[in-house]
């Protein structure tokens, strides 16, 4: 007569771990968009503050003034260099993300696009682009004194 040793497990007893499992992770839904929407949200407000900190670098390294642009209904950004041929358009952010843009009265081009305007000193007329997507918001503020960018996450 062989004796069984107590090494493993039996089919049984795994078919209830698993369904336990189970069980638990229906209870507890991971709400996929919220997490996805929130990387998207991140993303475009890492490349905004690029494209800022870019405009502020470009304006102290030629000596000239640079002008960020934001079309708070398109998304689309660009930094005016004064020329057509100069200027570089990107897509900032997508049609699924609220924009709000705050800055210096006289900056304002027309009902939805407003400027900063980045000094050769590195100074600015400062401003605050607020993005929000589902439950997610990304404050993104600039320094109108140091030129300095920041970025602040709220849920």
């Amino acid at each position: 007569m062989r004796s069984r040793s107590g090494d493993g497990f039996t089919l049984i007893e795994l078919m209830v771990v698993f369904a336990v499992a189970g069980l638990i992770l229906s209870l507890a839904p991971i709400n996929w968009t919220v997490i996805i929407s929130g990387r998207k949200l991140d993303s475009e407000a890492e490349q905004i503050t690029r494209f800022l900190n870019s405009a502020r670098m470009s304006a102290i390294l030629t000596g000239t003034e640079k002008k960020f642009l934001l079309d708070a209904v398109t998304g689309r950004c660009s930094i005016d260099a004064g020329s057509a041929e100069e200027s570089e358009i990107k897509s900032c952010f997508d049609e699924k993300t609220e924009i709000s843009f705050v800055s210096a009265r006289q900056e304002k081009i027309d009902e939805n696009t407003s400027a900063i305007r980045f000094f050769a000193d590195g100074s600015s007329t400062g401003g605050r682009i607020v993005a929000q997507r589902n439950s997610q918001q990304v404050q993104i503020r600039v320094d109108w004194l140091s030129g300095n960018v920041s970025v602040t996450r709220q849920k």
